[in-house]
């Protein structure tokens, strides 16, 4: 049998372009979805984690940006020198300022993810396209029309002009839109299954305006602007194309199959191919370079690709890169079964060199009688490449349909119509618990949860579902009741001297829920049958998995300790290990870009808990000289998407440290310093309260208990965070009796 696996039907021998590795992008902590450059001294990449990351010479020049966070970052797009666009599975589109790092508007009008995104700097116009099948036009975040007509999601987008729009989609068709009317003028059917990308082509190659698209079906075609199919490139890739760029005479490509292919428009065939250790999500060209190019990969990497040698990588880089390469599982998909008899022994078939850049050939691993590896042959380095060792597929039954749930859903969560993952509910479960499993079966990010539960509350009859259609409840972070608050409002009932109660959260809304999920298994389990009466033993436990277990696993902990830390006898365990007390290994969690918003929610719980042993020193102690980074850590968090109880249960959180201040007489100074953090963390979230919450008592009473005086209250105002018209009139009234 053949040993060689690759196409030939675009592939020839020809003068490689070279690329190598030049640096990687390493932070992110999923898929990295999206990548835009505005220069060789700016990268930008967005992820899955809900974080976008800008770069400079391979290192991160700011912290994460959470624009969109818990949701992940979908699509990116260049609008000018300053200004970024970020599509996002929370519906979304956001202006970035990447100089300042703020967000300048918000566009709200998709109902599903945001998934392609086109600006049109001359004019200031931004398109945006969506798993609802529609396209919207914005300018300065104002939704200015809708186009409609796509039958499925809309991939991809490309302005040819001021008033020329293209959009692709999941429906197999490409639509030419006049803007100025919002009518469609052609719709392009030439591909055989969804087309995902789109890309301007105006090289000396073809001197007369054009462009290409690609898609599910592997090709790349090239159209003229006016619609007519110029060419088409069959199985460029072996699988879904997700991705295109142009640079000079060359179309660049990004792909399931792991590659990124170079097509030389002169040659018209692929020149060279550039394995990577995973799906290659997006490819953007680098302004100001020699063709450096950018990718996204779905090993939570982003990396850069470059033809000068003097910017190549180092040796043990380039070591590093092909190493993972070579751990790579490649599951062979012909029918036949592999004979290892027949596959020649590494030593026999890497002996000749490749006829073209990324064939590949699959060899015996020297030494084993069925060990088989998949080697592909490099023109730039010419050599065979590792890139990894076959598997068996997975067996035909492994995708039949579930059993013993009420409810099967095919969840899109890629939206991708191929790639249906089977989501089972039964009638009155909590939707948090099924979503919990679902994303553990199907081995997905915690970034989903609520992405699912809100898929749940959608498409469950109200009457099947576990909970209030409108208030669902995380089961792992408990019951968000706790002892009323008095009327603190008014300032005569602050000058009769009544001291205000921390807020505490002491209840769950199920002890055996957060039990299933406490990650420790056999003794630990036992040991917390029962919470009471808490033990030293059990406080040491919990200590240790804190400081222990990794990020994604630690909310079922976090969530006992924050029960038992207001036992009096905690106070000896979690806060007695300075510097590094159990509240540090809480923040450390909260503070991880793994963070779920159950460890975000349960982390602010356990603060609040702690207050009740404010007379302590050592928990007064860490709770105030902690104060800035925790109150970094939530305030980076919040913003108008947050969800409603992660903002509650910050105010209680900003609350407890204004009640701190009425109550403690020691330590002063710190205090001081403390609470005026705390005012303008207050005052943020006033700025930040998510829609639908019209209760805001907490946050309030803790700005009435803060400005109390002349100096806080134009602390409000000189620093800048609110002004006069956007202060509630509770708060505003109360400033003014001090102005």
């Amino acid at each position: 049998m053949s040993t060689d696996t690759s196409r030939d039907t675009n592939s020839r021998c020809v003068n490689s372009p070279g690329y190598h590795l030049a640096c990687t992008l390493s932070g992110h902590s999923a898929d990295v979805r999206a990548v835009a450059a505005f220069s060789k001294d700016l990268l930008v990449t967005g992820s899955r984690d809900g974080y976008v990351r800008l770069w400079q010479s391979g290192d991160l020049l700011e912290s994460p940006i959470p624009v969109h966070c818990p949701y992940y970052v979908q699509t990116l797009a260049v609008l000018d020198s300053a200004k970024l666009l970020t599509g996002s599975s929370d519906k979304t589109v956001t202006w970035l300022d990447v100089h300042t790092q703020k967000v300048l508007c918000i566009g709200k009008g998709h109902d599903d993810v945001v998934s392609a995104l086109s600006a049109e700097p001359a004019s200031g116009l931004v398109a945006s396209g969506s798993w609802d099948r529609t396209v919207r036009l914005w300018k300065h975040g104002q939704s200015l029309q809708t186009l409609e007509g796509h039958q499925a999601s809309v991939w991809a987008l490309l302005f040819l002009s001021e008033t020329k729009l293209l959009s692709a989609s999941a429906d197999r068709t490409i639509r030419l839109w006049d803007i100025r009317t919002g009518q469609c003028e052609q719709s392009l059917q030439g591909h055989s299954d969804a087309v995902r990308a789109l890309a301007l082509i105006h090289t000396s190659a073809r001197p007369d305006e054009c462009f290409a698209s690609a898609g599910n079906d592997g090709s790349i075609l090239a159209w003229s602007a006016s619609g007519q199919l110029l060419h088409r490139w069959l199985d460029v890739h072996s699988s879904f194309i997700y991705s295109l760029a142009v640079h000079e005479h060359h179309l660049i490509s990004a792909g399931e199959d792991r590659t990124l292919r170079i097509l030389d428009l002169r040659e018209g065939c692929v020149v060279e191919t550039i394995p990577h250790p995973n799906t290659v999500w997006s490819v953007a060209p680098i302004p100001g370079t020699d063709g450096d190019l950018l990718t996204g990969c779905a090993d939570s990497c982003a990396r850069v690709w470059t033809r000068c040698p003097e910017r190549m990588a180092s040796a043990e880089q380039v070591a590093e890169y092909e190493a993972l390469l070579a751990n790579q599982q490649n599951k062979w998909d012909q029918k036949e079964q592999i004979d290892p008899s027949q596959v020649p022994d590494a030593a026999v078939g890497l002996a000749e060199p490749g006829s073209r850049d990324g064939q590949t050939r699959l060899v015996r691993r020297q030494g084993s009688s069925d060990a088989i590896e998949v080697y592909m042959w490099s023109m730039a380095n010419a050599r065979w490449l590792k890139i990894g060792d076959v598997t068996d597929p997975p067996a035909e039954s492994s995708r039949s349909n579930k059993t013993g749930y009420d409810f099967v859903f095919d969840v899109d969560v890629d939206g991708d119509a191929q790639r249906y993952r089977q989501l089972g509910y039964r009638r009155g479960e909590n939707p948090y618990l099924a979503a919990e499993r679902f994303l553990e079966e199907e081995n997905l990010p915690r970034a989903f949860l609520e992405q699912i539960v809100q898929f749940l509350i959608d498409h469950v009859p109200a009457n099947d579902l576990g909970m209030e259609k409108e208030a669902p409840s995380d089961p792992l972070t408990g019951s968000d009741r706790y002892v009323p608050l008095p009327d603190l409002t008014s300032l005569e009932s602050n000058q009769r001297g009544r001291l205000p109660e921390f807020v505490r959260f002491e209840s769950t809304d199920s002890y055996e829920r957060i039990l299933e999920h406490l990650p420790a298994a056999g003794r630990t389990r036992l040991l917390f049958s029962s919470l009471e009466p808490v033990t030293t033993e059990k406080l040491q436990v919990l200590a240790e998995l804190l400081d222990t277990l990794p990020t994604a696993q630690v909310v079922a902990v976090i969530d006992l300790a924050r029960l038992a830390v207001l036992d009096a006898s905690a106070v000896h365990v979690f806060f007695a290990n300075e510097p590094q007390t159990a509240l540090d290994a809480v923040m450390r969690h909260a503070a991880s870009l793994d963070a779920s918003f159950g460890v975000q929610v349960s982390a602010c719980r356990f603060l609040c808990n702690s207050f009740v042993h404010w007379q302590s020193a050592p928990v007064r102690r860490a709770l105030l000289q902690r104060s800035g980074f925790i109150l970094d850590t939530f305030t980076a968090q919040v913003n108008g998407h947050t969800p409603a109880k992660l903002w509650r249960v910050f105010t209680a959180l900003l609350y407890n440290y204004a009640v701190l201040e009425q109550r403690c007489d020691v330590e002063k100074q710190s205090i001081q310093l403390c609470s005026e953090s705390v005012l303008q963390s207050a005052c943020l979230l006033g700025l930040a309260r998510p829609a639908g919450v019209d209760d805001a008592t907490e946050l309030v009473s803790a700005l009435c208990l803060l400005i109390h005086n002349p100096s806080r209250a134009k602390l409000a105002i000189a620093a800048g965070i609110l002004e006069w018209e956007q202060i509630p009139s509770k708060i505003a009234e109360r400033i003014r009796a001090f102005a």
